[in-house]
């Protein structure tokens, strides 16, 4: 070993032009492995914010429209302004999460239950405005087809009633 090192000074008295070169270049190496692993720790970091703020924000605009719907009172004799505020609020929202906005999973733990429920009761609603105008309130459908995907995923069978299943 002691030759090696004797042998590269040697080589670094005749040529210094070169051993600095090769130490600068070693020095860059390392410098570069830092950076990487650096960069590496902040998208984790980042990516963590991003999730907590989504969830965040989840959790915000669920309360907010949950505190705004009466879901259960809702009947096709409910008066035809009241019903369309209420299921255009449950849309929205509804759009939020399908589209990733909102965290589906935080959804779930959430309210995703209560929203089955909710959704069996006015099912035959919007099944009647569907009649007449396919997409509308498919937001909604979509929803209760994702909330119940979870459902079945975590419980690896069947739990209840689905969804999309009148009661």
């Amino acid at each position: 070993m002691l030759e090696f090192f004797e042998k590269l000074l040697e080589h670094a008295n005749r040529n210094p032009g070169e051993f600095l070169t090769g130490v600068a270049t070693l020095l860059l190496v390392v410098a570069t492995a830092l950076l990487v692993r650096a960069t590496n720790i902040l998208s984790k970091s980042a990516k963590e914010d991003s999730r907590n703020r989504k969830i965040q924000a989840t959790v915000d605009a669920w309360m907010k429209v949950r505190t705004e719907l009466d879901l259960a009172h809702l009947s096709k004799e409910t008066p035809e302004k009241e019903l369309r505020a209420q299921l255009r609020a449950l849309e929205a929202f509804s759009v939020g999460v399908n589209s990733g906005v909102y965290d589906l999973t935080t959804f779930k733990q959430m309210s995703g239950n209560w929203y089955c429920q909710q959704f069996n009761r006015i099912k035959p609603i919007i099944d009647e405005r569907q009649k007449n105008s396919p997409d509308a309130y498919k937001e909604l459908t979509s929803l209760a087809k994702a909330v119940e995907g979870i459902r079945l995923d975590a419980a690896k069978k069947p739990a209840g009633k689905a969804c999309s299943q009148r009661s």
